[in-house]
């Protein structure tokens, strides 16, 4: 027997890949419940738009990655040397089109982006990864999920730099209790644990 329902509930939390394929190819009773919720029109919109999306799909092939970088609401995107002297890059266009853009950290392959995050107005700073897998991940509980721990007592506030095949990451740091600063290269980072 067809849960309306509990369908309905599933297209709610769908994700765009789920909800074009609950709408491509709806059994009866999902099409007739699509149809009572959605409105006739949008339902048709939406299935049009799935059966194009799928054929679309089968011709083409990947191109690539794509970084999406933020740049609304007074967000920026800055480099940091190792002496902690920031270079704005977003969005600043003349630093864009001189090729700053290169100093963003990323893996050869694009599948891994390493760097500093920081709120806005805060003064301090975390060092991050983003994969596609984990999407971004304050870099101390990304390291200890692979079985890497630095200790209470130091605070990662950068990944500065990746290595092409993104194996080996360069982490800066500073000792909580003295406020030293460390540099340590972690090598063989795993994809996961």
């Amino acid at each position: 027997m067809f849960n309306e329902r509990a369908f309905i509930a599933r297209v709610e939390s769908a994700d765009v890949n789920e909800l074009a394929q609950i709408v491509l190819r709806p059994t009866r009773d999902e099409e007739r419940a699509l149809r009572v919720h959605l409105g006739d029109n949008r339902y048709e919109r939406l299935h049009n738009l799935a059966l194009k999306r799928s054929f679309v799909r089968g011709v083409r092939g990947a191109k690539g990655n794509v970084v999406v970088i933020h740049g609304i609401m007074g967000a920026e995107l800055s480099t940091f040397d190792r002496k902690g002297a920031g270079d704005q890059i977003w969005a600043k266009v003349p630093r864009l089109i001189s090729g700053w853009v290169d100093r963003l950290r990323l893996s050869e392959d694009g599948k891994t982006v390493v760097g500093i995050a920081r709120r806005f107005f805060s003064p301090s700073s975390k060092g991050f990864v983003w994969t596609e897998g984990t999407g971004m991940v304050e870099a101390t509980k990304y390291f200890k999920d692979r079985g890497y721990t630095f200790g209470k007592k130091f605070s990662i506030e950068s990944i500065p730099a990746i290595s092409k095949d993104g194996k080996v990451m360069a982490v800066l740091g500073t000792e909580v209790a003295t406020g030293a600063t460390r540099s340590i290269a972690v090598r063989s980072v795993p994809a996961s644990r």
